[in-house]
């Protein structure tokens, strides 16, 4: 009984938060989707089942996507979002030359379409990150020694790259440590016409204790409120927000956008020491898993549609206790999953 009341204490204190746009939930599948071999019903089937739990348990529709970790992005994605009545997605691992060729022409935001579609009915306004990777170190600005003096969540006893780096915001640092954070966001917002920027603040395994949350708070506070009240000299203003809270701010700004069109395969980064890698392995490599996957897949579609087919035969024959029979025997597979 105390789980339980606890359970829907914490459901009821997660469905306030969202409600009042303080708290998103992105994609609403169950995984970020690999989109270079992995099945198209997969893909699909994945959203289904997220989606639907979300509508069920937090009264919850996604509008936005958040896709930043498949090493290389497809086209079928962002016509699966729109399908699925998602608004705007964030990408980021394509290859270094188009980020390069982005940041030139100012195109980090597009809206991605398909070759079919010359109107851009089911195109989805696309954000790329403009630098190499999603934690602070890659997404504060271009100077990535100086992003990790701004990740503030570190745990005690804990060294990594960043603890090595951050430097705490005081009293006595506050106009240095704004200004220095701001020159990289207003570097990033020259990148895109619109010089709205989103600067996510996490990163693999962060925010597991509430400790990592009060610091990034009170650090980035502090900066929010002191370039809020100098925004007549600094011509700026920043605030917390969601993804969906950025793609209004950019809507807000421009109305046009440019037309994207195909895929980012094959993907290829930098980090190995400033020489390009290509990551045309990860498309080939362990093919007797892959085959497996894809026929795995392959039965359990052909499954659900023989269910599906035979569930509507016996409802429109009014053959309550064999769709009663299926129905049962697809809840209790539910249960057991």
């Amino acid at each position: 009984l105390w789980w339980a009341s606890a359970h829907a204490t914490r459901k009821a204190a997660l469905k306030k938060l969202i409600k009042e746009g303080r708290f998103e939930i992105l994609t609403g599948g169950w995984v970020m989707t690999d989109e270079a071999n992995v099945d198209l019903f997969a893909m699909v089937d994945q959203l289904i089942e997220g989606h639907q739990w979300l509508k069920t348990h937090l009264a919850f529709q996604p509008k936005s996507s958040w896709s930043v970790d498949p090493f290389g992005h497809g086209s079928a994605f962002p016509y699966v979002l729109k399908a699925s009545g998602l608004e705007g997605m964030v990408i980021m691992r394509i290859h270094y030359a188009w980020k390069e060729w982005f940041a030139k022409e100012h195109s980090g935001a597009s809206m991605w379409r398909q070759l079919w579609d010359l109107q851009g009915q089911d195109a989805i306004l696309c954000h790329n990150f403009p630098y190499d990777i999603y934690s602070i170190k890659g997404s504060c600005g271009p100077q990535a020694q100086t992003c990790l003096q701004f990740n503030f969540a570190t745990k005690p006893g804990q060294y990594s790259e960043y603890s090595g780096k951050t430097i705490p915001v005081t009293n006595s640092n506050i106009k240095e440590r704004s200004e220095t954070i701001l020159d990289q966001w207003g570097k990033t917002g020259s990148l895109f016409p619109h010089n709205v920027v989103l600067v996510p603040l996490g990163d693999d395994f962060t925010y597991s204790s509430e400790l990592e949350w009060d610091q990034q708070y009170s650090n980035y506070n502090q900066i929010i409120r002191y370039i809020n009240e100098n925004s007549q000299i600094y011509n700026a203003e920043i605030r917390w927000g969601t993804l969906t809270d950025y793609f209004d701010a950019v809507h807000s700004r421009i109305q046009r956008f440019d037309s994207l069109v195909g895929d980012f395969f094959v993907y290829s980064d930098v980090f190995s020491e400033g020489v390009p890698a290509y990551w045309s392995g990860y498309y080939s490599t362990r093919p007797f898993m892959k085959k497996l996957s894809r026929e795995l897949v392959s039965s359990l579609r052909s499954a659900e549609i023989l269910f599906t087919w035979a569930w509507n035969v016996a409802s429109k024959e009014s053959n309550h206790a064999a769709a009663q029979t299926l129905s049962d025997g697809f809840s209790s597979n539910l249960i057991k999953a």
